[in-house]
């Protein structure tokens, strides 16, 4: 329901999310440093080194074939296996169209 009340803002949000993961992968060092001072800040149990693994993972998962980090649309068969679970777990109300939701 929120992404069809507010759809703008949604989009407005995945766009920054998209710049925030490149300027991550551009400044690695810079992006564990702002990620440890939130984690220690919420009092949550981590390490840098572990930090350092998942981020080396995410960008690793985000690169395309030229090495740039890039965001593909996930194909249909993964975004209804998505929306089954939300749906199944309660984490959304009302299934989504791949159409509404994947922007190629």
């Amino acid at each position: 329901e929120y992404y069809r009340k507010d759809r703008n803002e949604v989009d407005r949000f995945v766009e920054a999310s998209k710049r925030g993961w490149k300027y991550a992968a551009e400044h690695p060092g810079e992006a564990l440093q702002i990620c440890m001072k939130y984690m220690r800040d919420g009092n949550v149990q981590t390490n840098i080194v572990h930090q350092k693994l998942m981020l080396e993972e995410v960008i690793r998962l985000s690169k395309g074939k030229d090495g740039e980090v890039e965001f593909s649309p996930i194909s249909r068969e993964m975004f209804d296996t998505i929306i089954k679970k939300a749906l199944g777990t309660g984490l959304i109300m009302s299934p989504l169209q791949y159409e509404e939701i994947i922007k190629r």
